[in-house]
This record gives structure tokens, sequence and C-alpha cells, in this order.
């Protein structure tokens, strides 16, 4: 045997003996393997969890909110008004609801008589307020009755800026007024004429 034969010989024997053993460092995939691989579940796939509303982000939201309609704060002051209210007269009824008239008399009367304290549009911002370092009612989110209005208005709120205009205004005039207030409220009533043949 030439040495160049025996060289090839040798070469392809070594070869054969390296495929050999990576071959046995590979596990056989045995039919079970595969019946397992088959039958076994897919891999799940990786959930990514749904994030919580940030609890500084819905905190603000309400903020919000709360700003945009902002609870009524009274006063020591008209609470003690209130409460010396005879109940008839706190759940009076405005006998000139609706008229378009009265509520566009009861505009002017405002504009005149209350919007220096209470703001051009009743939100409690007015000059005078502000020079006297007071926070009149926002007349835009108050809970007082027609009829607590009524009385408000007739009989001032004692230790406030609140005058009496009883002796100044007629009772038609003070409901007049009051039907305007009514109409500053987010859910105003709807104002109509009056019919034809009703008194004035």
């Amino acid at each position: 045997m030439s040495w160049m034969r025996f060289f090839c010989l040798a070469g392809i024997t070594a070869s054969l003996l390296v495929c050999s053993c990576r071959g046995e460092e590979q596990p056989a995939v045995t039919d079970q393997a595969v019946s397992e691989q088959e039958t076994s579940p897919p891999a799940a796939a990786e959930e990514v969890p749904n994030e919580a509303p940030d609890a500084s982000t819905a905190g603000a939201a309400a903020a919000v909110q709360e700003k945009a309609v902002p609870e009524p704060k009274l006063s020591e002051a008209l609470r003690s008004t209130l409460a010396a209210m005879p109940s008839g007269a706190r759940s009076a009824e405005n006998p000139f609801a609706g008229q378009v008239e009265l509520l566009s008399k009861g505009k002017d009367e405002f504009m005149t008589l209350c919007s220096q304290c209470h703001g051009d549009e009743g939100e409690g911002d007015g000059p005078a307020a502000k020079r006297a370092g007071v926070d009149p009612t926002n007349l835009l989110v108050s809970k007082l009755t027609v009829g607590e209005r009524f009385e408000v208005i007739k009989d001032g709120v004692t230790g406030t800026l609140m005058p009496s205009f009883g002796a100044a205004l007629s009772s038609r005039q003070m409901w007049s007024l009051v039907s305007f207030l009514e109409s500053l409220r987010p859910d105003p009533p709807v104002a109509k004429d009056p019919p034809p043949d009703s008194a004035q």
C-alpha cells in the first residue's frame, strides 16, 4: 500500500469517528418524543398585563369635574338666614315662573342691582366683591329654592354685603329677579309668553 493511499484511508477513518462521536452527543429522536411534541399544547404567548389607571390621573380628572361644577358653599350667615325662614316662605312658588317678559326684566334688574357683587354671569366674581375681599354665592350652582331666593332678595342676609330689597322693589320685581336667577341654573326652566288673558 502506498503512503498516499494510507493517509487517505486514515483521514476517512478519522472523519467517520468524529461524525460518530458527534452523533452520540445528540439524543436520538424517538417516536415517543415526536408524539409528545404533537400532543403538548403550544407555549402560551406572553401576556402583557393591562396597565391600571394612574391614581394621579384619575384624581386630576375628578378635580377637573369638580371645578366644572363646584359644590356650593353656604356661609354661616346664609345658613342662619335660611334656618330662620318660615317653612311656607321657603317652599313658595314663583307666580310668574316661565314668563319671557319677566325673565327679561329680571335680567335688567340683576345687571343694575346684583352684578357688582355676583358678576355679570352670576358666578360671584363681581368687582365690588373682589374689592371687599368676600365671596358672594355662585348663583349658577346655588341650591336655594325659588322661595328661599325670594326671601333672601326681600330681607337680605345679615352680616354680609347682601342687602334687603324688600322696601325698594315690588313683589313682582323680586320675582322677576328670581326668574332670572333660575335661568342661570345648568338645567333652567323653559320660559314662555304668558297667556293673552292673564293678569299682568
